[in-house]
């Protein structure tokens, strides 16, 4: 993933990326920490993170935002209008087991 990340995003100014999540909170469990700091440490950028609106920016200009469908209007706002070069939608619904009745 992170060779990937560098060659197609790092490289191309200004543009940005989202991802969404099930939930805000639950995008920000899955890529804060352990994805884009992770990557930031291992690898020097200097990204700039700002937790109050959960977003990552690079040196270069790109941003990556991590929104949920329960984000606040204002998060959403912000968002309306911007190019994407990458929508990352992480979103998934637990099923319950499926009971079938053998005869």
């Amino acid at each position: 993933m992170v060779d990937a990340f560098q060659i197609e995003f790092l490289p191309r100014t200004g543009l940005s990326c989202l991802y969404i999540g099930l939930t805000r909170e639950s995008a920000k469990r899955i890529m804060w920490k352990d994805v884009l700091k992770a990557i930031n440490r291992q690898h020097k950028l200097a990204i700039r993170f700002n937790e109050s609106e959960l977003s990552a920016r690079f040196p270069n200009g790109p941003v990556i935002y991590l929104v949920g469908p329960d984000s606040n209007e204002d998060e959403r706002q912000k968002l309306l209008g911007q190019k994407f070069v990458l929508v990352v939608i992480r979103l998934y619904r637990v099923l319950g087991s499926i009971r079938t009745n053998a005869t």
